[in-house]
């Protein structure tokens, strides 16, 4: 292996630490208000399994997942058609939100917004400025993304 000799350059070499800018859907608050609002706008009971939040949440995460979703609930596509990645980051936001006090869980795999979770998940539709696009989505899915849909993309 050579030597390289960078004496030539007669400059210092400096390292500076830069921030890293951080994705929105790897935040944990962003993951955190859309949880609250997938349960309280797209589940019924405002409870929801494990499964169908990974659904909806893999659906908000990029226009083409949107459209997916919204073609798969219309009937456009079939679940064989449509592959839902799991993200861990879902299950960290889960977890801050029971220990916020905003979810807990039901009967095993399922989920539900307590009443400080119904009232945080309310204040955060009423903002007009927060999770507008995905809002959007989630009012014209509606509640039709439904355990047995779940089921049949997962089955």
């Amino acid at each position: 292996m050579a030597d390289f000799d960078l004496s030539y350059l007669n400059a210092p070499v400096i390292f500076r630490k830069r921030p890293v800018p951080v994705p929105g859907d790897l935040r944990p608050l962003w993951r955190i208000c859309l949880l609250l609002l997938l349960l309280r706008r797209c589940c019924r009971g405002n409870r929801s399994s494990f499964a169908r939040l990974h659904v909806l949440s893999w659906g908000m995460l990029s226009p083409d997942n949107q459209n997916a979703l919204l073609q798969l609930v219309n009937e456009e596509q079939s679940p064989d058609s449509v592959y839902v990645r799991v993200e861990p980051s879902l299950n960290r936001a889960v977890d801050y939100a029971i220990g916020a006090g905003f979810i807990r869980r039901a009967n095993g795999d399922h989920f539900e917004l307590t009443p400080v979770g119904v009232a945080a998940a309310n204040k955060i539709y009423e903002q007009e400025d927060c999770l507008e696009e995905e809002k959007t989505v989630m009012n014209e899915l509606g509640r039709r993304v439904t355990e047995t849909l779940v089921n049949e993309l997962f089955g």
